[in-house]
């Protein structure tokens, strides 16, 4: 079954053609989609996405660019709502200093809020890569986590949205060299998002009917 593990339905750009784009989404055979919350304050619209579709989950958290204007994210609050048998995953967060769009400090905050949360309810942890700076917060062992290969060491699972170009990639030492093989071996990529994608649909389908078939 192939898994869409990073889509965001609730935005503007869907407000025509919502509907048909997840109807699209499932005739070309996509079995499952996770619409991630990037507005802590528009979590109750991503989860109304989820809950109106069958094959539609979701995710709760603050997105980095969203930190200035959401502020730092509850740690007690995302694991609350991550409570809701539609949430399946924390974030999408993560460090962004390329754009730039929230203080560094605010940013490496909501990641940490996020983690903690990950780490108290068991799901997986969306990390949005945009410049490699999350492996800053992995070399001073902040996170307890991996994110370019193997499995995370508090986590169940990750999924890494991979933003940064192979260019960009190989200037981060080992970690970004990681990163470029990952990009170049595409099969190995989708393989392990899908792997860990419905490792924890299938955790949370007690709340929900049972997974489509594959």
């Amino acid at each position: 079954m192939l898994v869409d593990s990073h889509c965001h339905l609730d935005f503007d750009v869907f407000n025509d053609d919502r509907e048909d784009a997840i109807a699209r989404a499932l005739e070309a055979g996509v079995g499952t989609l996770v619409t991630i919350c990037t507005h802590l304050s528009k979590f109750d619209a991503v989860r109304a996405i989820a809950a109106a579709h069958e094959r539609v989950w979701c995710s709760v958290g603050i997105h980095p660019h969203q930190v200035a204007e959401e502020g730092v994210a509850p740690a007690a609050r995302l694991v609350e709502l991550a409570g809701d048998p539609l949430v399946v995953g924390i974030g999408e967060t993560g460090l962004d200093y390329y754009y730039d769009h929230s203080p560094r400090d605010d940013q490496r905050a909501n990641f940490r809020a996020h983690i903690a949360a990950a780490r108290l309810t068991g799901l997986p942890v969306i990390v949005h890569l945009a410049d490699g700076t999350e492996f800053d917060l992995v070399r001073e062992g902040e996170t307890g986590i991996r994110l370019a290969r193997g499995r995370p060491e508090d986590f169940r699972a990750a999924i890494i949205e991979l933003a940064a170009d192979a260019e960009r990639a190989a200037g981060y030492g080992a970690a970004g060299q990681r990163l470029v093989e990952t990009e170049l071996n595409m099969n190995a990529m989708v393989d392990r998002i899908v792997d860990v994608s419905y490792r924890a649909l299938e955790r949370r389908r007690h709340g929900r009917s049972a997974m489509p078939s594959s």
